[in-house]
């Protein structure tokens, strides 16, 4: 069993003009159960409040290095990427939070299991994290994926797994790419699968996270990507790792999520260019999914929209959404 302790880990907090949040996200790691616990806080050249709040940060606890010009978010993950030296990594975002006991139960779990080669825990979305919710003593209650696959099949099915407070093995870490030019701004996924590598993945079940939606974030700007070859990219991608035989629990998987996230897609806009016939028709081309592979996934999206359907129903008769 490993012999692991809080100074064979390696936290970088990316941050950029969230200075009232990042101090709340200072505060959740230093009050961590585990103790003495110490972290770098990586600024992407952050200006007005933030940058103030950040010169004032004294704490021997606490490294920061400041980025001389915005060099972006996807290549602010890769600089700590290229910082990393104990033996495990983890990159954390300035605006979520997460529970006191959590890297206390994150060594818990590298020390008794020597074939895990990453870890997280599910998460909360929420327009306003709170920092007492980081209090709570939750269970310990994990599940630990054999392979890539399995794992795979589990976010694909909507596992919340935050890509923040993912705990890497650096030595995997060092070793995958952050391939922005093949999926853009959905290349945190793809990365997080290669750094799993070929070996196990533990996952606390309860929300140790925290993690705060913002109504203008990059994810809900349609125009910044995902594009379409991006997106089919990512499905393909979850091909190569899940399969599409019908015989396999995955397969049967991904063949109904696949054709779910080709017709409903995280962009509203990746018809227009092509119409949905031709984008079906290029995914099908890529061998991102079959033909046949399509058709098998085409009844799920139907039960999917009926659902949805009946649901916006109940929402309208009761007076609550349902539909969301």
């Amino acid at each position: 069993m490993g012999k692991y302790s809080v100074d064979d880990i390696d936290i970088y907090v990316l941050s950029y003009n969230r200075g009232t949040y990042l101090l709340e996200t200072i505060n959740c790691l230093l009050k961590q159960t585990i103790g003495n616990l110490k972290f770098t806080i990586l600024d992407n050249a952050s200006t007005g409040e933030t940058a103030e709040i950040i010169k004032q940060i004294h704490n021997e606890r606490i490294n920061i290095i400041v980025n001389p010009e915005n060099i972006g978010g996807l290549e602010n993950i890769k600089k700590a990427q290229e910082l990393a030296s104990k033996q495990w990594t983890i990159i954390f975002h300035d605006d979520d939070l997460i529970n006191y006991y959590y890297i206390e139960r994150v060594l818990d779990i590298i020390n008794s299991k020597s074939d895990v080669t990453m870890v997280a825990a599910l998460t909360k979305l929420m327009d306003n994290p709170r920092i007492e919710n980081a209090e709570h003593n939750l269970t310990t209650d994990t599940v630990v994926y054999k392979n890539v696959s399995d794992f795979a099949t589990a976010l694909l099915k909507g596992l919340p797994i935050p890509f923040c407070a993912i705990v890497y093995k650096t030595e995997l870490i060092k070793k995958s790419c952050l391939n922005v030019d093949l999926y853009g701004k959905i290349a945190d996924r793809p990365f997080v699968f290669d750094c799993a590598a070929d070996g196990k993945i533990a996952v606390l079940r309860e929300p140790y996270v925290q993690t705060r939606v913002h109504h203008n974030r990059d994810s809900n700007n349609f125009v910044s990507g995902p594009y379409v070859d991006e997106w089919i990219a990512l499905i393909k991608k979850y091909r190569s790792l899940m399969g599409s035989n019908i015989l396999r629990k995955s397969g049967r998987t991904f063949l109904n999520r696949a054709t779910l996230n080709l017709l409903i897609t995280m962009n509203p806009n990746m018809y227009n260019e092509l119409g949905r016939k031709n984008y079906i028709q290029l995914a099908i081309r890529s061998k991102a999914i079959t033909r046949a592979g399509y058709c098998w996934g085409l009844p799920y999206y139907l039960l999917y929209k009926c659902a949805k359907m009946l649901l916006t129903i109940l929402n309208h008769i009761i007076g609550k959404d349902y539909a969301k």
